[in-house]
């Protein structure tokens, strides 16, 4: 429950430090997200990090819970680690605690806001790399949109709402690329897969239970899918020539966030092509 028990005090941390004046804001944050960097680095000292989960790899600290049944397919609360995706939650939880010490010069105004927001991207960054059922990551992708918009928006330079929407409507329409990319993979793997688990999906597509799916040949339907999947992950790298919104949002970007930005929300593009595109 170690997983479980990182994102519950990371979110938490986030609440807390909305709702403290903001003179104590910068500290508290600082200090609060000591705490995750203490759990990944126990999770690191646990576990020997080597394989990929989706493939037969060692899964490490992980939990199963079942939440609701949708067309025959089992919605779960499923989280785990691996080789791919530890290291990039140690990576966070180092990387936001630096971010948060470096803003307690530049930023001065609605410290408790942008610290807040910076606690709670973590917690989502931290759900999208150990959430092992493609719902519960795809909800962890998306809600890590948010408190960017936010953080460049109300913080960032003078241009700071016209790359906010930028960066939010070009991550929004690949992600629902991608997402009906993989829908489309899933449905025609039929009655191989009963959830929407990412090992279970693998294995079911290296078994070969990829099938016809309204006429279209597997062949078809698995080059699509890789090209939609590929493409929406291709923005968030970002890879040329999907890559325009970056250099705005990173410019106008207060550098505390740039530091986040770079150092880990381009990283899940990669970590989804290991995920999807390279392992499926």
């Amino acid at each position: 429950m170690i997983i479980e028990a990182l994102l519950a005090f990371t979110f938490a941390a986030a609440l807390l430090v909305f709702a403290v004046p903001n003179k104590y804001a910068h500290k508290l944050a600082f200090g609060l997200s000591l705490v995750p960097i203490a759990g990944s680095l126990y999770m690191w000292s646990a576990f020997e990090a080597g394989g990929n989960a989706l493939t037969g790899g060692t899964i490490a600290f992980e939990t199963v819970a079942p939440w609701l049944e949708i067309a025959g397919y089992q919605l779960q609360w499923y989280v785990g680690v691996d080789g791919i995706s530890l290291p990039l939650v140690v990576l966070t939880t180092f990387l936001t605690a630096l971010a948060i010490m470096s803003a307690w010069t530049p930023i001065d105004e609605r410290q408790s806001q942008f610290y807040g927001l910076m606690l709670l991207m973590e917690a989502n960054l931290i759900g999208v790399f150990t959430a092992l059922d493609f719902f519960l990551w795809f909800v962890f992708w998306e809600a890590v949109l948010v408190p960017m918009y936010f953080l460049i928006g109300v913080w960032g330079g003078p241009r700071r709402k016209y790359a906010a929407i930028k960066f939010f409507v070009y991550t929004n329409a690949a992600s629902l690329l991608m997402f009906i990319g993989f829908m489309s993979l899933t449905f025609a793997l039929g009655d191989s897969v009963s959830s929407f688990a990412l090992p279970e999906i693998t294995q079911a597509i290296a078994n070969g239970g990829l099938g016809t799916w309204f006429g279209i040949a597997p062949g078809t339907i698995a080059t699509v899918a890789f090209l939609a999947m590929f493409l929406g992950f291709a923005v968030k790298v970002p890879i040329v020539p999907f890559h325009t919104w970056l250099p705005d949002a990173h410019v106008e970007a207060p550098t505390p966030v740039s530091v986040l930005l770079a150092g880990v929300l381009l990283k899940m593009g990669t970590y989804a092509l290991l995920r999807y595109n390279f392992t499926m």
